[in-house]
């Protein structure tokens, strides 16, 4: 608990950005970071408009692509369709 709030504490105040994003959505910048440069896709869809607006705030479109976030699942299996075809040339 003490290193979760000298955590945030320090991301807050060294960070130098206005937006900073700690705590697990941090630690998920680092894996789709790692998806990303792996060749591979994320895809996210539903997320509640509060988490939405952070990600918005935070550029998370930057690290996903903004077309892989999406707003329903079904948008979301459109475009897992369409990476399909661009990986597979169907």
């Amino acid at each position: 608990m003490y290193c979760a709030i000298v955590a945030g504490f320090l991301i807050s105040a060294l960070g130098g950005s206005r937006c900073q994003v700690g705590g697990p959505t941090g630690a998920f910048v680092v894996v789709v970071s790692q998806i990303h440069r792996s060749g591979r896709e994320l895809i996210l869809c539903g997320a509640l408009p509060q988490p939405a607006a952070l990600m918005e705030q935070a550029e998370f479109h930057e690290h996903v692509g903004g077309r892989n976030i999406c707003p329903s699942i079904e948008a979301a299996l459109e475009r897992a369709a369409e990476i399909h075809d661009i990986v597979f040339g169907e």
